[in-house]
């Protein structure tokens, strides 16, 4: 539950609800430990932030439950385009 005290006493303080906070989150909280998830931002943005997550990275957040909550916010990408300078100079197949 999200709350707004003057103070308030956890074992663990994550700055950042990014991927990486969430899930360190998620998973210190499962584990009992008293945790607090903090973020400037009230809500989560419109726009997912992160570049890409490969399958290694989403074979993880599966694991940990998060997987359907992050597929719902992101597009899957069958090809990634490596630019340099504003110039495409690859295109590599991928199921990311």
């Amino acid at each position: 539950p999200m709350t707004s005290p003057s103070s308030l006493a956890v074992d663990v303080a994550i700055v950042g609800a990014g991927v990486a906070g969430a899930s360190a989150a998620t998973l210190l909280a499962r584990a009992g430990i008293d945790t607090a998830l903090v973020d400037p931002r009230p809500a989560h943005p419109d726009e997912f932030r992160a570049e890409k997550l490969v399958q290694a990275q989403m074979d993880i957040v599966d694991r940990i439950g998060l997987g359907p909550t992050i597929r719902s916010a992101t597009t899957r990408a069958d090809e990634m385009w490596v630019a340099r300078f504003g110039r495409v100079v690859e295109k590599i197949a991928s199921r990311e």
